[in-house]
């Protein structure tokens, strides 16, 4: 994801573990320093993460809309 000066997708996903870059220019560098299983574990732990996130909203509006 391609960062500016607003951290967008950090402010609407707190502690996501997505790739986050500040211009496009450093995203050559980051992706040649990945393997094939970092890719594959980075792949993982975003899906846990997006799992994991969603069962949290899924309460906080349940519990928010049944007081």
């Amino acid at each position: 994801v391609v960062e500016n000066a607003y951290k967008y997708y950090d402010r609407l996903f707190p502690n996501n573990p997505f790739l986050k870059i500040d211009k496009w220019r450093d995203a050559q560098n980051m992706i040649k320093k990945f393997t094939d299983k970092d890719i594959k574990k980075k792949s993982e732990n975003c899906k846990k993460w997006w799992k994991d996130y969603k069962n949290e909203l899924q309460n906080f509006i349940n519990n928010t809309i049944n007081i």
